[in-house]
């Protein structure tokens, strides 16, 4: 879980990154499209441009993906689906899970 969150941040924060200049840069007067103002971010600052605040971003993401996979495994254990469940009772135990899941690392997030 905690390397599927430092992946997903490596991929997210050149897209945040970019984002944010765009909202602080939308009083100029002539706005770019995303590629463009990407392109222009690497022009001026180098590549390192797109991945300001990254160290932050992978503790983050890293964080909440180890306790969002343990939190959905340990549901799921918990709620104990064998092979011979209804399909309503698989998608019942499944959101559940999910639930769990998507609540769990709240806390540390606020």
């Amino acid at each position: 879980g905690g390397m599927a969150g430092a992946a997903e941040a490596c991929v997210i924060t050149p897209i945040e990154c970019v984002k944010i200049a765009m909202q602080s840069e939308k009083a100029s007067a002539k706005p770019l499209g995303t590629v463009a103002f990407a392109s222009a971010m690497i022009r001026s600052g180098g590549i390192a441009s797109l991945y300001s605040g990254l160290a932050a971003t992978v503790l983050k993401h890293t964080a909440h993906s180890c306790f969002y996979f343990a939190a959905f495994h340990e549901a799921k254990k918990l709620a104990k689906p064998t092979p011979d469940m209804s399909q309503a009772a698989r998608i019942a135990t499944d959101l559940s899970s999910g639930f769990v899941a998507g609540w769990a690392p709240a806390p540390g997030q606020n």
